[in-house]
């Protein structure tokens, strides 16, 4: 910095120039500043629906286990298959922003009920013997809901997801 003696004060100052150019440099740290802003934002939202998402799976996984075979479960009324069954199955069920169920299971979403989450949760039966001590069950979050809403169709419209693969015990 070039501080310089006045004329008529004899007191210290910038010049017109260097004025200039800081408030250059500051306005444009402030631009950058902004532009990483909607970035920052983005990403925070996206960390919010995941954790969400995250936070969806484990319950109803929860639910399921404790959930005994043949029997529906108690907070999202999935059916947890019989012991013994031999084919696949899956369910679909949609979520508000809370978590909590809007509609039925396996019915196709309204959009009056504002689904925000759809849940996609399937049971694979186990390959051939009595002996597999373990059900294979695949549980897929995806949102926002609306964008696949009839349930006869598996999620692939989605904006974002998240899925878990987990085994349960023996059917």
């Amino acid at each position: 910095m070039n501080f310089r003696k006045k004329k008529h004060g004899g007191s210290l100052g910038f010049t017109l120039t260097e004025v200039a150019l800081a408030i250059g440099l500051i306005a444009f740290c402030m631009l950058t500043l902004m532009a990483l802003l909607p970035v920052g934002i983005a990403s925070d939202q996206h960390t919010i629906q995941q954790s969400a998402a995250a936070n969806i799976a484990a319950t109803v996984l929860a639910d399921l286990d404790a959930t005994s075979p043949g029997s529906v479960s108690s907070l999202f009324g999935l059916e947890r298959p019989a012991s013994g069954a031999s084919s696949s199955i899956s369910h679909t069920v949609f979520l508000d922003e809370n978590g909590a169920r809007t509609g039925n299971v396996d019915a196709d979403a309204l959009p009056a009920e504002s689904p925000r989450y759809r849940v996609y949760v399937e049971f694979t039966a186990p390959a051939g013997s009595a002996n597999t001590p373990a059900v294979p069950v695949r549980i897929l979050v995806t949102w926002p809901a609306l964008a696949d809403p009839e349930v006869s169709n598996p999620p692939a419209n989605f904006t974002g997801s998240f899925e878990v693969i987990s085994a349960m015990k023996k059917w």
